[in-house]
C-alpha cells in the first residue's frame, strides 16, 4: 500500500509513510474509524468500512 503520514493510514508495521507491503489476511486502519483487510493472494484489499 502507499500512503502518506499525513493520511493517517496503519498497516501491520505501523503508520504507512512511502509504500509499505501488507500481507495477506492484515488488517488496515484508515481515518474516519474505517477499517480493511488484505486478502487474495495478490494482498488486493476489501473495501473500506465504518464501524
Amino acid at each position: 500500500m502507499t500512503a502518506q503520514a499525513a493520511d493517517g493510514v496503519k498497516a501491520a508495521d505501523g503508520l504507512v509513510d512511502g509504500t509499505s507491503p501488507v500481507p495477506s489476511g492484515s488488517s488496515l486502519e484508515l481515518p474516519d474509524n474505517r477499517v480493511g483487510f488484505a486478502g487474495g493472494a495478490d494482498g488486493a484489499s476489501t473495501p473500506a468500512s465504518a464501524p
